[in-house]
């Protein structure tokens, strides 16, 4: 599927309407974008749609163009019934999401504010979502002369209603990583799912001066400065993700909070559930040729472990059941192993490959 740059968002959106329809109980959407010949960065070069400095600087006045980025992203959905009847892990819930088509505009690189306005509003109504509610908006935010202002301003006439003197927050993950193009779309969403689960949003990078073709004072939008906890006053935890391609497709999603994380009624050694924070020991187990390899980088982790006794999880993030996709494991030279690490606060975390001493493996 191809829509150009709001192609992975699409690509969400009719994933979400599938299950919703019953046509699926999973469904995989993302995107991938690699750069592999020179053409298309010549053409754009030559229509002057790329940065002259190699800085994509969203919002900014001194906002001359995109940069072109590499990567690829896969987000996994579940109908929430489904997933809480599973116990699964949730960043974030899709209330809503749309699609619709620009019409005739300007010129193909030039979006349409009236389109982008009228499917934010559809989206939200859809969904029974206040504008006003709102906290942070992902946008496209390509950081172009021309883009920047039609769609900030299409933001702010949507998400300014009823809200107050406390503006949105504003935001492109294009400033971070550059424009993923296709794979744009689900960058942005990743994005916003781990800010709502973290309760925090990262700066937006190279905003310097405030671009003059956008009122933010009068459209309640303020750029993401400064690294943040999410606003305190916006609860529960809701976002907005824009994106639009140069073909005229465009996508608006509604994610909110997920909620928290459920045991999954694995026990403690003495009996406790395993999300009480008391004594216990990890399971970490490994899976990985070689063997002297694997013996050099557990003893690394399980030191980190030790030195992090309060929470191990970011230390043991690395310690998942891990093998070589070509590997023989019935050979000899590969190895297994399992260490039992003393912890202060025992957590069972599904996303990590981090067990229970008397929980077993994954299910």
């Amino acid at each position: 599927m191809d829509t150009a740059c709001s192609s992975s968002l699409v690509a969400v959106d009719l994933a979400c309407k599938a299950l919703l329809n019953g046509d699926c109980d999973y469904a995989l959407a993302g995107g991938v974008n690699v750069i592999l010949k020179p053409e298309m960065t010549i053409a754009m070069s030559k229509a002057t749609m790329l940065s002259k400095d190699g800085y994509c600087k969203s919002f900014d006045s001194r906002a001359d163009g995109y940069v072109r980025g590499e990567g690829v992203g896969l987000v996994v959905l579940r109908r929430l019934s489904d997933a809480r009847a599973a116990h699964r892990s949730i960043y974030a819930i899709i209330r809503g999401s749309g699609v619709n088509s620009d019409g005739k505009t300007n010129g193909i690189s030039v979006p349409s504010g009236d389109a982008q306005e009228a499917l934010t509003r559809r989206v939200l109504n859809d969904a029974g979502v206040a504008a006003s509610s709102v906290g942070y908006v992902e946008a496209h935010g390509t950081g172009t002369p021309v883009g920047d202002p039609i769609e900030a301003v299409a933001l702010g006439r949507v998400f300014s209603e009823g809200r107050g003197d406390a503006p949105v927050l504003l935001g492109s993950v294009k400033t971070n990583i550059g424009h993923l193009e296709s794979a744009s779309g689900i960058a942005g969403l990743i994005k916003t799912a781990l800010c709502l689960h973290h309760a925090r949003i990262p700066r937006n990078l190279h905003f310097e001066h405030p671009n003059p073709a956008i009122d933010f004072d009068q459209l309640k939008l303020r750029v993401v400065t400064q690294a943040q906890a999410w606003p305190a006053d916006n609860t529960p935890r809701r976002a907005a993700v824009n994106s639009f391609g140069f073909g005229g497709t465009n996508a608006h999603g509604l994610p909110r909070r997920g909620p928290r994380a459920v045991s999954r009624g694995l026990r403690h050694p003495s009996g406790e559930p395993a999300d009480r924070p008391r004594g216990g020991h990890l399971l970490l187990q490994l899976l990985s040729p070689p063997c002297d390899a694997v013996g050099e980088h557990a003893d690394r982790r399980l030191g980190a472990c030790r030195r992090s006794a309060c929470d191990p999880a970011p230390a043991a993030s690395g310690l998942g059941q891990r093998h070589d996709r070509w590997a023989d494991l019935s050979k000899p030279h590969h190895c297994t192993g399992q260490y039992h690490v003393p912890v202060r606060n025992y957590r069972y975390l599904t996303d990590t490959g981090v067990y229970p001493r008397s929980g077993g493996g994954p299910r």
